[in-house]
């Protein structure tokens, strides 16, 4: 078979189906700059072009810089996704868990579901996240585990996406007790990797390395609790010291596409990320997916983190600036 003609294979692809957001999170370059640059929804055209790339990814994430629910064709998105034989998650701010939504979640097929998290106490949650109230996340999700108990379904399964801060480091270790609660299979404890206001540099615990001792023993503490109650808690460590081979992104089997159709290595490189600077290797309204893949300019880009890998100090040269002083390259 000509190379041109073989299945394109991932571990996941990263779709934003929208980029637009509701949560008006005071952290989030969408809130931030959202005077600098509009989000969008992705077109129903855009998303038939990546259609034939699906049955060769492990999971379809319907997720980037927005809230996936305020897509009024997301459900039928997933649909499409399951249909093709990959999984399909997102994950959303919570604010749109109504009973309607609750409902199409499970009978959607859904595989995965990630619920952010900014706090485990409604007065730090909400401080970040002003229009995701914890109150009805919680009983959106206390509801849903309920209706998955008597359906005798596991899915979708929930994943907590814990965002850590100065702020809410002491009560981090409660966010078991919210798994436990809600049923999640997973918490996922992440840093803030863009600050772009002097508030959020001071929580940043990324840019306060005499946090992180005290960090490490909270992280600690909660994982092996989770541990007991069957729940997997992973969290990555400072981004300080010097580069890894390869980022936290997967970039070498992963990619994403911004709701303009562009193809990016990652959440981070894309044009749809206020102030970032963009990694584009092509367009799928322009090609398929799998000639980007395949492009030059895309091969070229994985040819550098492949020779990393052999490498026992490799730096950042021969990196993109926006790879070269990512944290993702520094966390542990």
């Amino acid at each position: 078979m000509e190379a041109s003609r073989k299945p394109l294979y991932l571990d996941w692809m990263q779709v934003e189906v929208s980029s637009l957001c509701d949560g008006g999170c005071i952290y989030c370059p969408r809130h931030c700059l959202r005077d600098e640059q509009k989000g969008g929804l992705m077109d129903w055209r855009t998303f038939e072009r990546l259609e034939p790339a699906f049955p060769g990814a492990d999971l379809v994430y319907l997720q980037g810089w927005g809230e996936p629910l305020l897509h009024p064709d997301v459900w039928r998105m997933i649909r499409r996704v399951k249909e093709s034989g990959a999984a399909a998650g997102f994950t959303t701010n919570g604010a749109r868990l109504d009973e309607g939504n609750r409902k199409r979640l499970v009978e959607s097929g859904l595989n995965i579901l990630g619920v952010s998290l900014a706090g485990t106490t409604a007065a730090t949650h909400e401080r970040f996240r002003p229009a995701c109230r914890l109150r009805r996340i919680d009983e959106a999700l206390t509801t849903l585990a309920e209706w998955k108990r008597k359906q005798r379904s596991e899915q979708p399964e929930l994943h907590l996406a814990y965002l850590l801060l100065r702020s809410n480091l002491d009560e981090t270790p409660a966010v078991v007790d919210l798994a436990s609660r809600w049923g999640a299979s997973q918490v996922i404890v992440s840093n803030l990797s863009w600050t772009g206001a002097q508030e959020m540099r001071e929580e940043s615990t990324l840019l306060h390395p005499e946090l992180w001792p005290r960090a490490a023993k909270i992280l600690k503490r909660a994982r092996n609790d989770a541990r007991k109650r069957g729940i997997l808690l992973h969290y990555y460590g400072p981004a300080i010291g010097e580069p890894r081979p390869t980022c936290t992104e997967n970039v070498l089997s992963a990619c994403f596409v911004s709701h303009r159709g562009d193809v990016s290595p990652c959440v981070l490189t894309t044009p749809s990320l206020p102030g970032a600077q963009p990694i584009v290797f092509g367009n799928v309204n322009e090609r398929s997916l799998t000639e980007i893949w395949r492009s030059p300019m895309a091969h070229d880009f994985r040819r550098v983190f492949r020779a990393r890998r052999a490498m026992e100090h490799p730096g950042t040269e021969g990196l993109p600036p926006a790879c070269a002083e990512c944290c993702r390259l520094r966390e542990l």
